[in-house]
């Protein structure tokens, strides 16, 4: 499932490389490192214990040397009735 995506550009035209650097303890969420695109990556994602991640997503650029910014991410965790 898709969650959300990230986007940014270099004024310099370089490309930019994604990554999810923190909030994330057990891996429940990948990014693809070329899109931003955020998926879940385990489907066992339980509300009561965790109803909101914050996740540190880093973009990072190929220049010399390398520019990078980090940005929490939001995700919030719906509750279904099991």
């Amino acid at each position: 499932h898709v969650v959300g995506q990230v986007q940014t550009f270099d004024p310099e035209g370089n490309n930019v490389t994604y990554s999810i650097v923190g909030g994330d303890p057990n891996a429940q969420f990948a990014i693809n490192a070329t899109t931003g695109i955020i998926t879940v990556a385990k489907p066992t994602i339980d509300y009561e214990s965790t109803p909101q991640f914050l996740l540190q997503v880093k973009a990072q650029d190929n220049g010399s040397p390398s520019n990078s910014r980090t940005a929490t991410i939001t995700v919030n965790i719906l509750d279904l009735n099991e």
